[in-house]
């Protein structure tokens, strides 16, 4: 009698542990489920406006990082500049102010950008060039620096005015360039520039005797077709409604690669970036090295 005692409680016993060990799975496969679900819902927001960029964009361009900076939703950007050998710190070029850019951390506005500038310009930005230690910025009539030890924007005395203009890098290349972009495509020593009648041409500063910036343009013939150029940052053309990059190629190639006297001889011609313009609505800055859309989201290039 006590053999089947003992032989009941332990089966007693064991449909117990069962029944424990099934409660304990059950909880811990909802609660796998609740954090994979979780997962999945903080991955698919993280990405949500990464996936509104097409298809053929998201297989040539890959995702780096996100940054947060209002100002990429300005319609009025002209210009992205290098400003650290880290890469880091860029600056950001509107039509009327220069925001720096710092990928790694945020400014005390909590957000990865601000306005450097303290002075009000007297009209449009014409030409922009930063560095490490500043900006020097040119407007229609006048010129500026940006001091990034001080944190100061001052405008420039009228001496050193002379001295940039006869210098030549901010030149306004005479009443036929509206825009002196400052960006080298090649090693020859052209600029890319865009002409007030909106075509695109290379310039190359030359000076006479005296001194005196008579520089050698290059036209690039291309129709735009009623598009009008809005920005040109490195190769990368942005009109009001498409991207176009500007290559160069050998006419000569096959002669110039087989013979070592022979010298290449280089044309260039501009395309439609088909998968930059098809996300056009979407995308803040496209540049050599990467592409960041409205929402902050960069890419490499």
């Amino acid at each position: 009698m006590k053999k089947k005692i003992i032989i009941f409680i332990a089966i007693l016993c064991t449909i117990a542990l069962l029944v424990i060990l099934s409660i304990f799975i059950d909880n811990a496969s909802k609660s796998s489920k609740t954090t994979i679900d979780k997962e999945k819902k903080e991955n698919t927001s993280e990405n949500q406006s990464k996936n509104k960029l097409s298809k053929g964009f998201q297989e040539r361009h890959t995702y780096y990082k996100t940054i947060k900076c209002p100002v990429l939703n300005d319609e009025n950007i002209i210009g992205y500049i290098g400003g650290s050998a880290s890469g880091n710190i860029q600056y950001i070029v509107t039509k009327n102010t220069v925001y720096v850019l710092n990928k790694s951390k945020l400014f005390s506005n909590d957000t990865n950008c601000k306005s450097i500038i303290t002075e009000n310009f007297d009209s449009d930005i014409f030409n922009t060039s930063c560095d490490w230690g500043g900006c020097n910025i040119e407007t229609q009539n006048n010129y500026y620096t940006y001091s990034k030890t001080d944190d100061k924007t001052t405008k420039m005395e009228e001496d050193m005015e002379i001295y940039y203009k006869s210098f030549g890098r901010f030149s306004k290349l005479g009443n036929n360039v509206l825009k002196d972009i400052g960006t080298y495509i090649n090693f020859e020593d052209y600029v890319l520039i865009l002409s007030v009648d909106n075509k695109i041409k290379l310039y190359k500063p030359t000076f006479d005797n005296n001194g005196n910036e008579i520089g050698e343009y290059k036209d690039i013939n291309y129709d735009f077709k009623g598009e009008t150029v809005k920005a040109i940052i490195d190769n990368y053309i942005k009109t009001d409604k498409a991207y176009y990059k500007i290559s160069k190629y050998a006419t000569n190639k096959d002669e110039c690669k087989k013979y070592a006297d022979v010298k290449c001889q280089y044309e260039y011609k501009i395309e439609k970036a088909k998968y930059l313009t098809e996300n056009y609505d979407k995308i803040a800055i496209v540049s050599s090295n990467e592409i960041i859309d409205k929402e902050g989201n960069i890419y490499d290039n």
